[in-house]
């Protein structure tokens, strides 16, 4: 039962792993191309660990909920109390977990689960039967619903317009969000590459990093095949959902070529005394 248990939590580090190392393709962009190597991978991950450890670990909360119950009519102690003191600290955890570490909410998914869990320990298996069928039925059913609705909405014309925009609206906020293209810089594949926001790979250097404000940074570092110094500019700024997204590429291009224009003014002026 432990060894299982271990081996599904393995399972789940995995598939978190790919959220919390920012894998390529793990956050939707629309504008970011992803690795054929990292795509591959996530599908794999999928396929083979998502859909299965989720399953395990879920049957082995229930199998460890039922030995719970067989363990407190074995020692004459009440059932209620216990588990219902587990359920809530698990789901302080959960919460913890939320607030100080990591958005995942797995944990109060459990804490809740559970406590609904405990209005059916003494069922009867043919009832339970039904209950599990009729649950697993909801999902579905609701998907069902909401895609013959968004099917009958786009043949009306004013459903086709309003969901159209819908889509450029939610295509813009995907691609001109800066935590997706911060997540979208290195895969299990490509380890210890980081790539820019154009895709291109961006090399791992010893260097020095100064920020300059306003979304623009400096890096200074020596050369590895001539006696020199080479510098890197970098910046970045935020485009608003109503905004040229090339335009404001140029803007920005424009702006670094005359940092590093004055730049190259102060050494030569430095230089000479």
């Amino acid at each position: 039962m432990d060894a299982l248990r271990g081996f599904a939590l393995a399972g789940i580090l995995i598939i978190n792993a790919m959220s919390i190392l920012a894998v390529n393709g793990s956050t939707p962009a629309f504008t970011v191309k992803i690795p054929v190597l990292d795509r591959l991978l996530q599908d794999l991950i999928l396929f083979f660990v998502e859909s299965k450890f989720f399953i395990l670990f879920s049957l082995l909360f229930g199998i460890g909920f039922a030995i719970q119950i067989q363990s407190a009519e074995r020692q004459g102690t009440k059932f209620l109390p216990r588990i219902s003191r587990r359920m809530l600290g698990l789901l302080v955890f959960g919460l913890l977990h939320i607030l100080l570490l990591w958005d995942g909410y797995i944990l109060v998914i459990y804490a809740i689960t559970g406590s609904i869990l405990i209005a059916f320990r003494k069922t009867a298996f043919s009832r339970l039967k039904k209950w599990v069928i009729s649950l697993l039925a909801i999902p579905g059913t609701l998907v069902f619903l909401i895609f013959i609705y968004t099917l009958a909405a786009r043949l009306t014309s004013a459903g086709s317009i309003t969901l159209a925009e819908s889509d450029r609206s939610l295509a813009k906020e995907f691609a001109n969000t800066d935590a997706t293209q911060a997540l979208l810089q290195s895969g299990f594949v490509e380890k210890g590459s980081h790539r820019d926001v154009d895709g291109k790979e961006i090399p791992k250097e010893r260097m020095l990093m100064f920020d300059l404000g306003e979304g623009f940074r400096v890096a200074v570092r020596a050369s590895g095949t001539e006696p020199k110094m080479k510098i890197y500019f970098f910046g970045k700024r935020k485009v608003g959902a109503n905004e040229d997204l090339a335009k404001a590429k140029e803007e920005l291009a424009a702006e670094l070529e005359r940092l590093w224009e004055w730049t190259k003014k102060d050494a030569v002026q430095r230089s000479q005394g």
